[in-house]
């Protein structure tokens, strides 16, 4: 019946080809709307404005956007909530964001100061009607200190503030700062320890939920993550997973190797 549909709305075969080999045996209405008309919400075209659009659209522009009715709110999450436990993780609320048209740097910033490991639809509708707010004391070192960033939150100064640190010195780290990354990759014996460490039940196997969080603690940032996440069609990754996924972004290669054990 689904292709009979969309033929009514004139996709083309390709389209409806491939749009059966991707779905469930069952979909949501919700998953259904998604696939006839495509995501609802997408961020502005600003964004891709090289260097200055996304600062632009994140500090400006966003202060015009529709509010996101909340029976939006509520069919996004429950389409992220794969799990069906009825909260979402960090990652998850990542997704969570952009399913609801927020950009990159959007996301990065309200997951930076995300109250909880995991949020329900409750608590999730409260933090997204109180927009990003920064704590006012921050750690530095273990010591708690003023947090310098609250100067963003003023009307109109942190506007400027924000807006000029995120041309200056965010938008450094999807450019030339991003590959700089790219290029200070670690060691296979460091990997291998970086995964041992994860691993701390000794089981061979570390899920992608810890993963994520590690990634996200050690500084990645969410684009990267979703990059990785999205690579591995697995919940729980070996060693060897691991190793092939942090070196070309595939955990089925077979050419990518962990080291050997000692001894």
């Amino acid at each position: 019946e689904l292709p009979n549909a969309m033929r009514k709305l004139y996709k083309t075969e390709k389209e409806i080809k491939q749009s059966v080999e991707d779905m469930d045996n069952n979909l949501t209405f919700f998953e259904f709307k998604r696939l006839i008309r495509g995501q609802k919400y997408s961020p502005s075209v600003v964004n891709y404005v090289p260097m200055v659009g996304a600062p632009l659209a994140t500090n400006l522009l966003a202060a015009f956007d529709d509010d996101v009715p909340e029976e939006d709110q509520k069919e996004a999450f429950e389409f992220i909530d794969k799990s069906k436990n009825g909260t979402l993780d960090k990652t998850e609320i990542a997704d969570l964001l952009r399913e609801l048209g927020k950009s990159e740097m959007e996301v990065q910033k309200l997951i930076d100061y995300m109250p909880a490991e995991e949020l329900d639809f409750e608590a999730f509708t409260n933090w997204w009607r109180s927009g990003l707010s920064r704590p006012l004391m921050t750690n530095v070192s273990g010591y708690r200190l003023p947090n310098p960033a609250k100067v963003h939150d003023l009307p109109i100064i942190g506007t400027c503030t924000s807006l000029t640190q995120d041309v200056l010195v965010d938008s450094y780290g999807w450019t030339a700062g991003a590959a700089a990354k790219t290029l200070n990759m670690m060691t296979p014996e460091e990997l291998k320890k970086y995964y041992e460490e994860l691993d701390t039940e000794k089981k061979g196997v570390v899920s992608m939920k810890r993963i994520a969080k590690a990634f996200r603690e050690s500084g990645m940032s969410e684009y990267d993550i979703k990059w990785h996440r999205d690579s591995c069609s697995k919940d729980e990754v070996t060693l060897e997973e691991f190793m092939r996924l942090m070196r070309i972004g595939q955990v089925e290669d077979p050419d990518v190797k962990p080291p050997a054990a000692e001894g």
